[in-house]
Protein backbone atom coordinates (compact mmCIF):
# COMPACT_ATOMS: atom_id res chain seq x y z
CA UNK A 1 0.00 0.00 0.00
CA UNK A 2 1.26 3.48 -0.69
CA UNK A 3 0.56 6.80 0.99
CA UNK A 4 1.38 8.67 -2.24
CA UNK A 5 -1.92 9.00 -4.12
CA UNK A 6 -0.03 10.40 -7.13
CA UNK A 7 1.71 7.02 -7.53
CA UNK A 8 -1.57 5.18 -8.32
CA UNK A 9 -1.17 5.96 -12.06
CA UNK A 10 2.21 4.22 -12.07
CA UNK A 11 1.50 1.30 -9.72
CA UNK A 12 -2.28 0.88 -9.89
CA UNK A 13 -4.85 0.80 -7.15
CA UNK A 14 -4.91 -1.54 -4.17
CA UNK A 15 -6.77 -4.71 -5.20
CA UNK A 16 -7.39 -6.27 -1.78
CA UNK A 17 -6.20 -6.19 1.81
CA UNK A 18 -6.32 -8.86 4.51
CA UNK A 19 -4.91 -9.17 8.02
CA UNK A 20 -2.76 -12.31 8.07
CA UNK A 21 -0.32 -14.20 10.25
CA UNK A 22 3.10 -15.44 9.13
CA UNK A 23 1.99 -19.11 9.14
CA UNK A 24 -1.08 -18.41 6.92
CA UNK A 25 -1.44 -18.74 3.17
CA UNK A 26 -3.33 -16.52 0.72
CA UNK A 27 -5.10 -17.39 -2.51
CA UNK A 28 -5.76 -14.80 -5.22
CA UNK A 29 -8.15 -15.43 -8.11
CA UNK A 30 -8.38 -13.15 -11.12
CA UNK A 31 -11.47 -12.47 -13.21
CA UNK A 32 -9.85 -14.49 -16.03
CA UNK A 33 -9.54 -17.55 -13.76
CA UNK A 34 -5.84 -17.32 -12.87
CA UNK A 35 -5.26 -18.73 -9.37
CA UNK A 36 -2.22 -18.01 -7.21
CA UNK A 37 -1.68 -19.55 -3.77
CA UNK A 38 1.31 -18.52 -1.71
CA UNK A 39 2.62 -18.62 1.84
CA UNK A 40 2.47 -15.33 3.72
CA UNK A 41 6.03 -15.86 4.97
CA UNK A 42 7.21 -15.74 1.33
CA UNK A 43 5.69 -12.30 0.68
CA UNK A 44 8.13 -9.41 1.00
CA UNK A 45 7.40 -7.05 3.88
CA UNK A 46 7.03 -3.41 2.89
CA UNK A 47 6.81 -0.29 5.00
CA UNK A 48 3.99 2.23 4.97
CA UNK A 49 5.79 4.70 2.69
CA UNK A 50 6.57 2.17 -0.05
CA UNK A 51 4.88 1.30 -3.33
CA UNK A 52 3.61 -2.04 -2.06
CA UNK A 53 4.16 -5.60 -3.23
CA UNK A 54 2.78 -7.10 -6.45
CA UNK A 55 1.72 -10.71 -5.96
CA UNK A 56 0.08 -11.38 -9.33
CA UNK A 57 0.89 -10.05 -12.80
CA UNK A 58 -2.45 -9.45 -14.52
CA UNK A 59 -3.19 -9.40 -18.25
CA UNK A 60 -4.78 -6.34 -19.86
CA UNK A 61 -8.41 -6.11 -18.75
CA UNK A 62 -7.98 -8.70 -15.98
CA UNK A 63 -8.40 -7.80 -12.30
CA UNK A 64 -8.27 -9.48 -8.90
CA UNK A 65 -11.70 -10.98 -8.31
CA UNK A 66 -11.05 -12.27 -4.79
CA UNK A 67 -8.39 -12.76 -2.14
CA UNK A 68 -8.77 -15.43 0.54
CA UNK A 69 -6.78 -15.99 3.70
CA UNK A 70 -6.19 -19.62 4.65
CA UNK A 71 -5.28 -19.68 8.31
CA UNK A 72 -2.61 -21.97 9.71
CA UNK A 73 -5.30 -23.55 11.92
CA UNK A 74 -7.42 -24.36 8.85
CA UNK A 75 -4.41 -25.89 7.11
CA UNK A 76 -3.68 -28.00 10.18
CA UNK A 77 -7.33 -29.16 10.42
CA UNK A 78 -7.17 -30.21 6.76
CA UNK A 79 -4.02 -32.19 7.49
CA UNK A 80 -1.81 -30.14 5.19
CA UNK A 81 1.81 -29.69 6.21
CA UNK A 82 4.52 -27.65 4.57
CA UNK A 83 7.54 -29.72 3.54
CA UNK A 84 11.12 -28.48 3.16
CA UNK A 85 10.94 -28.69 -0.65
CA UNK A 86 7.99 -26.31 -0.76
CA UNK A 87 5.44 -28.95 -1.79
CA UNK A 88 2.41 -29.48 0.37
CA UNK A 89 1.39 -32.95 1.40
CA UNK A 90 -1.78 -34.17 3.01
CA UNK A 91 -1.30 -36.29 6.11
CA UNK A 92 -2.96 -39.70 5.99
Amino acid sequence: MTIDIKAFDAIGTIAAVRVVQTADEVTLISSNGVVLRTKVKDIKLAGRATRGVRLMQLAEGDHVATLARISAADLKRAGITSEENGKEEKKS
